[in-house]
């Protein structure tokens, strides 16, 4: 166990194997802080907080706030425990043996004075494939490329889930933007740390089991083809967050935003082919870019 390291986990509804994926974490970090947005069912909740009394808290929010409002709530939590290294998690991440241990390893070795990591991130694989090493997008200024690492490296992005933060970085940064919801929070809070000049890393030896979307498996040509298969509301604030993103950060990082067009080309092409409710979700995409040029951010409200 790390007496260092504190996490925070943002839940939405659980089902009932969290006990479980909790049960894989507990050991490894000194205190556990849980923070429910807004479910209709969280009794689950409930159990955890009576197996493990003594290093859970579970803070129930009224409504769904958002994922980045649950995040600086429950990183605020963790910072009035006395904890200044934070481990953020999805709901439906497993972790592996050492995860902990590993991160730490990883942000000892890169941090020092002169070069200050901000965030050390998971090698996460799908849970639904979970031999299968996921790529990390590492960008120069006018370029990007995507490797599937065989070491620790220096990225440009890291998804929330297995995510060790530092806090007092978090708080000179001004927080997780919580105005976007859902979606690029993540996205947005690493560019932000790049841009203040600090660093992120990938540590190789962390690894975690993470949900993707409700994924299926097309090969055109021969060549593989994963759509995600989101929501029509989710494809809102990938939408809308994407315009946010590129008024302030595509002329400051244009290796990213080329990539996260690139991206979202690749995401309309599957909805169009592969992708159920092609319609609602292309209306919801059109609705999400004209609320971020209108700068309409925030929970989606129907007109």
């Amino acid at each position: 166990m790390s007496n260092r390291v504190a996490a925070v986990i943002v839940t939405f509804n659980p089902d009932n194997e969290l006990t479980a994926r909790i049960a894989l974490l507990i050991d490894q970090i000194g205190y556990l802080c849980i923070v429910d947005n807004g479910s209709d069912d969280a009794g689950v909740l409930d159990e955890v907080a009576a197996i493990f009394p003594d290093k859970v808290t579970v803070i129930k929010l009224p409504v769904n706030k958002g994922i980045g409002a649950a995040l600086n709530i429950g990183l605020a939590q963790i910072q009035k425990s006395g904890f200044r290294l934070c481990v953020t998690f999805d709901q439906d991440s497993s972790v592996t043996e050492d995860f902990i241990k590993n991160l730490l390893a990883t942000y000892d070795a890169k941090n020092s004075p002169d070069h200050v990591v901000a965030m050390v991130g998971a090698n996460y694989r799908d849970n639904a494939n979970r031999s299968n090493q996921k790529k990390f997008l590492v960008c120069s200024k006018y370029w990007f490329h995507r490797v599937r690492p065989d070491s620790d490296i220096e990225v440009t992005t890291l998804i929330t889930s297995g995510c060790l933060v530092d806090i007092d970085i978090w708080n000179e940064l001004g927080r997780v933007n919580e105005a976007l919801f859902i979606d690029y929070v993540d996205t947005e809070f690493a560019l932000r740390s790049i841009a203040a000049g600090y660093h992120l890393y990938l540590s190789y030896d962390a690894v975690i089991y993470h949900e993707l979307g409700a994924k299926e498996v097309h090969k055109v040509a021969g060549v593989p083809i994963y759509p995600t298969n989101h929501s029509p509301l989710r494809r809102y604030y990938m939408a809308r967050n994407a315009i946010y993103m590129y008024k302030n950060y595509a002329g400051k990082f244009v290796g990213w935003f080329l990539y996260d067009v690139a991206a979202v080309i690749y995401t309309l092409s599957t909805i169009l082919f592969f992708e159920r409710d092609k319609l609602q979700k292309f209306k919801m995409y059109l609705i999400g870019w004209k609320d971020g040029l209108l700068g309409r951010f925030g929970k989606y409200r129907k007109a």
